[in-house]
């Protein structure tokens, strides 16, 4: 039998130290490992725009590939900084997209460092503005600004400092390198519910991508 383990933490540097030791393990792969790993079992390296598949086969399209492949795309989804993000009154707002935008799959955005009193609105866009929002409006904050256009907005109350949205890529091999921009930005509010600030989470480039 063999096996492929996934991974390059101790934990999985314990499990590829256990499979070695069952007599009906034949080999064992570590993938992308670390160097602990590299010295006892074969590693593969891996990048977000690899696919690694196992199986019982010694060759692929004609060249050798001992039950391991390794296909690459050319068009792989991709999520890139186009801007920070700011303070706002609880700390600063920052926002991760996990995991990266795959035709099919579906996205989850979080953004934290909002504060209680305000809402927020997600934005989805197709160009990139890049202007402050002082530049916009009186109440932007320092160090803020727009890096998505609204093509796409939704309004959202914050919940124990933060928002989350999920967005799904319809399987739709013609969305396959569709670039979207994507953003919170956030009002913060009085207790008679007046604007008092507007800032913003860090601006992300969205690149779907396809196997």
């Amino acid at each position: 039998m063999k096996v492929l383990v996934v991974g390059s933490g101790a934990r999985e540097h314990a499990l590829v130290v256990s499979l070695l030791a069952d007599d009906s393990v034949d080999e064992v792969v570590a993938a992308p490992g670390n160097a602990g790993m590299a010295g006892i079992v074969r590693t593969v390296a891996l990048d977000a725009s690899s696919l690694l598949v196992g199986g019982s086969f010694s060759s692929v399209s004609g060249s050798p590939a001992t039950n391991i492949a390794q296909f690459q795309t050319t068009c792989p989804a991709t999520v890139t900084s186009t801007g920070p993000g700011c303070n706002g009154t609880a700390g600063l707002l920052q926002t991760t997209v996990t995991p990266a935008p795959w035709i099919g799959v579906t996205s989850l955005s979080r953004t934290t460092g909002l504060v209680a009193n305000a809402f927020a609105f997600v934005l989805y866009g197709f160009t990139n503005p890049n202007v402050t929002l002082a530049s916009l409006h009186p109440l932007g904050g320092q160090g803020c600004g727009l890096y998505a256009y609204p093509d796409i907005a939704f309004l959202l109350f914050p919940f124990g400092g933060e928002v989350t949205t999920s967005v799904t890529i319809p399987n739709d091999p013609t969305l396959a390198g569709i670039v979207m921009n994507h953003q919170v930005v956030q009002f913060e509010l009085d207790q008679s519910l007046q604007t008092t600030a507007i800032n913003s989470a860090n601006g992300l480039r969205l690149q779907f991508g396809l196997f």
